[in-house]
Parts: C-alpha cells; structure tokens; sequence
C-alpha cells in the first residue's frame, strides 16, 4: 500500500467520523418539543433501569461462576 493510498484512507476516515458526529449532534439538538424530549428522558431511564439490572444478575451469575471454579481448584488440590 503506498502513502498516498493510506493518507487517502485515513482523510476518508476521519471525514466521516467527523460528518457522523455533527449530524448526531443535529439529531440531538432538534429532539421536537418539550413532550417529545421527555419521552425521549423517560424512555433513557427506562433503559438504564434495565442496564443496571441486568448488571446486577451479572455481577451474581460472575460471582456463581467464580464460586464454581475455586471449588474445582480445591477439589482438584485435594485429589494430588
């Protein structure tokens, strides 16, 4: 690959990861009205809500999983 090849890719990059940034910034500076930006917040609590939840079962699924693994070790020390 030559240099102007490459220099091109990253131009052609970085054009449109700037272009996709301000036109994210566009949708969220015109969310429509009051009403719609607090659907718009009720629905982003909602979904942290969830996330944060979801976390949580799998902080305990983790912790099962790490509980699971040691006794292994430790029946597999054991056996030696």
């Amino acid at each position: 690959m030559s240099v102007a090849t490459a220099a091109f890719i990253f131009t052609l990059t970085a054009l449109s990861m700037i272009c996709g940034t301000v036109l994210m910034i566009m949708h969220m500076s015109t969310g429509g009205g009051p009403k719609k930006r607090k659907e718009t917040e009720a629905e982003e609590a909602r979904l942290i809500q969830e996330m944060y939840e979801s976390l949580g079962r799998l902080d305990r699924r983790v912790e099962s999983l790490e509980t699971i693994l040691l006794e292994q070790e430790r029946r597999e020390r054991s056996v030696r």
